[in-house]
């Protein structure tokens, strides 16, 4: 897994140099996304769930960006009014670290957290995921010694699958406009 790991962690990404920059456009394709009426939570909702710390937390240090809750929520029962809402019904949260190199330099991405979560009444038996969370664990982390550190839950978070390394922009895309259910699952 750690060549895997290596190549998958390797891409150039394109990401702003400052955390605010980063902030201001993840700020305006929620927006955008709202007026589309891709999401259900309405500007006065995104203000307030979308935070920027340059100072990081007690646990994240660095630049962070929180889109939703902070907190881990293994349970997943933050509050629907904690979580950004697709016009489907299902929750998204985020949180991003990124340490700023200089103005001429990109941001460095050093660890990220994407949930999406499928609506109860849509989760229909257990082939049908409840959530799907990816993940770019912080340098360090157990699993980078497992080679695992971007990776996929795939409704279970004891399960990872090495994933792709994507921007903090693609995976808010991916949630907001691809990542969906079927209508009708395929028979078994």
């Amino acid at each position: 897994m750690h060549g895997l790991q290596e190549r998958i962690l390797t891409p150039d990404i394109a990401l702003p140099a400052t955390a605010k920059k980063l902030y201001k456009e993840l700020k305006n394709a929620l927006l955008r996304a709202s007026e589309e009426e891709l999401i259900r939570s309405p500007q006065a909702d995104i203000a307030r769930l979308l935070r920027l710390d340059p100072r990081g937390t007690e646990h994240l240090p660095g630049n962070v960006i929180i889109g939703g809750t902070l907190d881990t929520d293994f349970k997943r029962i933050a509050p629907v009014t904690d979580l950004f809402q697709r016009h489907d019904g299902a929750l998204f949260r985020f949180s991003i670290i990124v340490a700023e190199r200089g103005r001429s330099k990109p941001l460095d991405l050093i660890g990220y957290v994407f949930e999406l979560r499928f609506p109860d009444d849509v989760v229909q038996d257990a082939r049908t995921p409840r959530f799907i969370r990816f993940d770019l664990n912080v340098p360090d982390h157990n699993n980078e010694s497992k080679g695992l550190r971007c990776h996929l839950h795939p409704g279970h978070d004891d399960l990872q699958v090495p994933s792709a390394l994507m921007t903090p922009g693609e995976l808010l895309e991916l949630f907001i406009r691809s990542v969906a259910l079927p209508e009708r699952p395929r028979a078994v």
